[in-house]
């Protein structure tokens, strides 16, 4: 049975992720575990925090109990939701229980009342996307989910993408049956005949599926990109890390969270 995580904080933004988390589980019939990691802060200086650890525990799965059947309220939905808090760093512990359980994806906000839901793209997001092994969807807080007929796939042409992330794209595509574009933002100097010679491997890798190949002349790649999303009616967007390289670059600067807190549809990011 497949399974979807859902990272929550219990903010007003998880809870919609968590509603479409379970719409989109409905499609791919799949269960919902709600996760949460609870943190104990620590002392600084001279100031001392009386943290009690089963106090701490105690509160957030009270507030997971009340947020699961705030979701089953919401989304009037028969799926089967459970829940597992933990007590530790939320990368760490979100980490352990993906490889416990190898998630269809991961799900949450791409905003929250605390930093937590924008772990994966946040200070240490080049080393986290890179090494993280799931599909891992932040869902804007406008998002409401609908459909995903269409998917758009951000690639620069730089290298060919390795099969396994071609084979988790195609699964995706054919559970929600949807199109593929493949948008491409680059200067106009920099297109040459290694995109057509690529663009013809992931057409024979894709098929039998409907991809659609978008070369976008930007100097501002990322707003080419965001613009293409909003004015195509793309669905989905999926970012690969290793495979493009302006995104490599804003996911080592201070536009790291530029793309998910700008991007008024979804954003997946797929690393090997």
């Amino acid at each position: 049975m497949k399974t979807i995580i859902l990272a929550t904080d219990f903010s007003p933004v998880s809870l919609n992720a968590a509603a479409y988390a379970v719409k989109m589980a409905n499609v791919v019939n799949a269960n919902i575990l709600l996760f949460n990691v609870y943190e104990v802060i620590p002392n600084y200086g001279e100031i001392i925090f009386d943290v009690n650890v089963d106090d701490l525990k105690e509160t957030a799965e009270d507030q997971i109990t009340k947020f699961r059947l705030d979701i089953l309220q919401q989304t009037n939905s028969n799926c089967v939701i459970t829940t597992e808090v933990r007590l530790g760093v939320f990368k760490d512990e979100m980490l352990s229980v993906c490889e416990r359980i190898s998630p269809y994806a991961v799900v949450m906000g791409s905003q929250g009342k605390s930093e937590s839901e924008l772990l994966f793209m946040g200070t240490h997001a080049g080393k986290t996307i890179n090494h993280f092994a799931w599909p891992l969807i932040t869902v804007p807080a406008s998002a409401t989910y609908s459909t995903i007929k269409k998917i758009g796939v951000a690639y620069d042409f730089a290298e060919a993408i390795d099969d396994q992330l071609i084979g988790e794209i195609k699964l995706l595509a054919q559970d929600f049956n949807s199109s593929i574009d493949i948008l491409n933002s680059a200067h106009e100097d920099e297109f040459d005949e290694n995109f057509i010679f690529l663009s013809r491997m992931l057409e024979n890798s894709f098929k039998p599926l409907l991809v659609t190949y978008h070369f976008l002349t930007s100097q501002h790649n990322e707003e080419s990109i965001l613009k293409f999303v909003d004015s195509n009616k793309i669905d989905l967007l999926i970012v690969m890390p290793k495979y493009h390289s302006f995104l490599q670059k804003i996911f080592h600067n201070s536009y790291t969270k530029q793309l998910v807190l700008h991007c008024h549809v979804p954003v997946m990011s797929l690393s090997k």
